[in-house]
């Protein structure tokens, strides 16, 4: 092995079976839910911002709340994108990609993102909620 190796290696990926998240990896500081390439069910991807222990029950809770309260957030997603976006977007076709559900003290004020797409997913809309209200928007393409 040389120095290069010894200095950049990559640490193994860390695999576990989350009660509220279902498969999880923890890989470059963050986990992610293992999308089954066999679904034919799209599941929105998740991150979570947390160490190698896992996710904590404070960012489990926040996640169910979100999904009890999806069709809220999607519609309120769906209009902050429409409002703020430097482009026109036809609000009525955005999906849920994705969710990031942040570090602790994010957790505790509530602060979570929610990645909306079409169909085509050229764009991926980012919107920041802190409580029910979103509170921030970015675009990626």
């Amino acid at each position: 092995m040389g120095i290069f190796d010894f200095l950049f290696k990559k640490k193994p990926v860390i695999r576990l079976e989350d009660p509220v998240f279902g498969a999880l990896e923890y890989d470059s500081y963050i986990w992610c839910t293992v999308i089954k390439p066999d679904n034919e069910k799209y599941e929105p991807f998740v991150t979570i911002d947390a160490g190698e222990e896992g996710p904590s029950d404070r960012q489990r809770q926040l996640y169910m709340e979100i999904q009890e309260r999806l069709p809220e957030y999607l519609e309120r997603g769906r209009a902050h994108t429409k409002a703020h976006a430097y482009m026109p977007v036809e609000a009525s076709e955005l999906n849920v990609y994705s969710f990031a559900i942040g570090d602790s003290e994010e957790t505790a004020r509530q602060e979570f993102v929610l990645e909306l797409t079409d169909e085509d997913a050229a764009f991926i809309h980012r919107v920041t909620f802190r409580g029910t209200e979103p509170v921030d928007y970015g675009c990626d393409d």
